[in-house]
């Protein structure tokens, strides 16, 4: 783990380094409380931004370079690309090859249908960690202390509103990881009808 903390001071900067622990700290509270797999929660947890500080160019670049098939909308941003480069690229590096941590990375911003415990902590507590402050935060917060699909429900709520006011590009993941989990709320596949 001293090895991967100190891979990130270098690559991330002390900035993003704090956020990432902060994830971690979240990560791991909330592994505790749900009885998830705490090892592979603090790998993905400390490993979630590792291509965050990439240009636009830079991050298609190596996608290109290691064969990621990206859709149309995720080329647009790094916010979008750092997640599925980030998995391939801490994949090569660190040699890790559990699906679960690499899925956890790649989409712990957009969210997706049918995330596993682990996904769903990651994804949360990048959400939720101490460093962020928005309306409707402190709520999101509680309820991801009793349900974890409720406060991803909300987040994915959060974001949606965000991006819509911003007139930005929505990715069909969290429209999909929305649906999902409304599905699952009012006990159907609604990702089958769309």
């Amino acid at each position: 783990m001293d090895r991967i903390i100190e891979v990130l001071k270098d690559r991330i900067g002390e900035e993003r380094l704090n956020h990432t622990l902060s994830v971690v700290e979240e990560a791991l509270s909330l592994a505790k409380r749900h009885k998830a797999p705490e090892d592979k929660v603090k790998i993905a947890a400390l490993l979630h931004d590792f291509a965050k500080n990439l240009t636009l160019e830079e991050s298609l670049r190596l996608a290109k370079e290691y064969g990621l098939k990206l859709d149309d909308v995720t080329i647009t941003s790094t916010e979008l690309i750092h997640g599925p480069l980030g998995a391939r690229m801490v994949k090569e590096y660190f040699n890790i090859g559990d699906q679960e941590i690499l899925n956890a990375i790649t989409y712990h911003t957009t969210g997706r249908e049918n995330m596993t415990t682990v996904e769903k902590i990651v994804f949360l507590a990048d959400f939720i960690e101490p460093g962020r402050e928005f309306e409707g935060i402190q709520i999101i917060r509680a309820k991801a202390l009793e349900d974890l699909d409720e406060a991803i429900f909300m987040a994915l709520d959060s974001t949606i509103s965000y991006l819509l006011k911003k007139k930005s590009i929505i990715h069909v993941n969290t429209v999909h990881a929305r649906n999902f989990l409304l599905g699952k709320r009012l006990g159907e596949n609604i990702n089958e009808k769309a």
